[in-house]
């Protein structure tokens, strides 16, 4: 990944979130769709809103690094971790981390 960065083979910047709901997938919910923003819509409508953790989403000036929140969503995933609570904790960090340009 951190070739085709430096290279921008297949990195499109992007001021979208969708891209970054896309990842859905990862946490096992859903691998195909059947129309535009399915797994986003469906991860978002899973969320736990009791659940209170988040994913770290860093930034570097204006770029959101996604690999440490990704890597939680795989781990949690492959522990048993439950889909609303999965999807919670990576919308509180979406949350947490817009915050800041607020």
């Amino acid at each position: 990944m951190a070739h085709s960065l430096e290279r921008g083979l297949n990195t499109p910047r992007t001021s979208s979130m969708g891209r970054l709901l896309m990842r859905a997938a990862l946490a096992g919910l859903r691998q195909e769709v059947n129309y535009e923003a399915q797994a986003a819509i469906e991860f978002e409508a899973a969320l736990d809103p009791l659940e209170n953790r988040r994913v770290p989403l860093c930034t570097q000036g204006k770029v959101v690094d996604v690999e440490e929140a990704f890597q939680a969503l795989v781990v949690d995933s492959i522990s048993g971790v439950v889909h609303p609570i999965i999807s919670a904790r990576f919308h509180n960090g979406l949350v947490e981390m817009s915050g800041r340009y607020c």
